[in-house]
This record gives structure tokens, C-alpha cells and sequence, in this order.
């Protein structure tokens, strides 16, 4: 269900130097990891902002046309992903919320968005292994970030005290390397 004063972020500014190739465009099926991203966020959010910065144009060409609205960090090689989000935010509307995401974690599934779109204000996913993604912002949350605050952790700063939502499975993987991703690309194909 679409939540209107929900927005989905998707962080793929980096300049993937471990992985050797841009994270957004890594296989996935039949698409590409960032389109599956946004398609997995499409059904609970208003809109999709995709933050770019590397690589922007092929990125970008990868998409389908009309998925996602593009924002651009011309900065992605000197600043931290907070400074993305900053990006992405400063296009919402004051009362909006978003679901954040960096593009190199697996694509949400819909239970763990259900239960993220379900209540309001910030909210972490923690499993097993510790908090991951995506996290949802609240209206607070992206008003700090639209002033411009110096976070001395990043989104870690505003997320500190947000409640958590315990999952049973592992929200805190992510692929920085290309031996990251083939195990994932294995634990995916096992879990289907």
C-alpha cells in the first residue's frame, strides 16, 4: 500500500572502487540491483529518488524511464552518503518521511517494508547481525539534514535513539567487494 507522505531514497552516488564496477548496475534477474531497489520500494512509497554521483549518466540509462526521480551529488568523491541523503531530501516536502536505502544491500523485501511503512518516524531494521536497511527518516530527521547539520556519524547521529524493528533475518549485508556479491547472488539462489 502507497503511503503518501512516504518517499523511498536510494543512495548510488559511490564510486564502487572495491567492487570494480558501478553496485547499480550489478545482475540481478532480470534487471539491474538499483531498478530492483526501486521497484521493490514502488508499491509502498509515493516516488523513488535515486541520488547519483559516478558514473551518473550510464546509471541513470540503466533505469527504466519514469521509475525513479534523479538527484545528483556532484560532490559523491568528497562527501559521505549522509550528504547524499541531504540531496534527496532537500527535494521532499517538509512533512515527508523516507525509507533509505544504500544500493549495495539486498533490495527490501515487502514484509520488512510493510512494517516500516506501518508506523511513523524514524525506524531502524535491526536482525541478527545488527541494524541495516533500508531505515526510515522521519520529518525531523530530513528537516536536520535539509539545514545542513555537520552529522559527526552520518545518518548514525539522527538514527541513535530511534526505535528499533526486530527481524529475523540478516538486514545488515552489504557488497563491497565482488566475492561479497557472488555470495549473496548464492544465498539468494538457495533462499528461493
Amino acid at each position: 500500500m502507497t503511503t503518501p507522505d512516504l518517499v523511498g531514497i536510494v543512495i548510488a552516488a559511490g564510486g564502487s572502487a572495491r567492487m570494480g564496477r558501478p553496485k547499480a548496475l550489478l545482475p540481478l534477474g532480470d534487471t539491474c540491483l538499483l531498478q530492483a531497489h526501486i521497484d521493490a520500494m514502488a508499491g509502498f512509497v509515493s516516488e523513488v529518488v535515486v541520488v547519483v554521483g559516478s558514473r551518473q549518466e550510464e546509471v541513470v540509462a540503466a533505469l527504466r524511464p519514469g521509475s525513479a526521480r534523479i538527484r545528483h551529488n556532484p560532490d559523491w568523491a568528497t562527501t559521505d552518503p549522509a550528504d547524499s541523503v541531504r540531496r534527496a531530501a532537500q527535494a521532499l516536502g517538509d512533512g515527508q518521511e523516507a525509507l533509505v536505502t544504500p544500493v549495495d544491500v539486498p533490495p527490501p523485501s515487502p514484509g520488512l517494508l510493510g512494517a516500516l511503512t506501518a508506523r511513523t518516524g524514524a525506524l531502524v531494521p535491526r536482525g541478527p547481525a545488527g541494524d541495516g536497511h533500508p531505515v526510515r527518516l522521519g520529518a525531523t530527521e530530513l528537516r536536520v539534514l535539509r539545514r545542513g547539520d555537520r552529522l559527526e556519524r552520518g545518518l548514525r547521529t539522527l538514527l541513535r535513539d530511534a526505535p528499533r524493528h526486530d527481524v529475523p533475518f540478516d538486514v545488515a549485508v552489504d557488497f563491497d567487494t565482488p566475492d561479497a556479491w557472488s555470495r549473496f547472488l548464492r544465498t539468494r539462489v538457495t533462499a528461493e
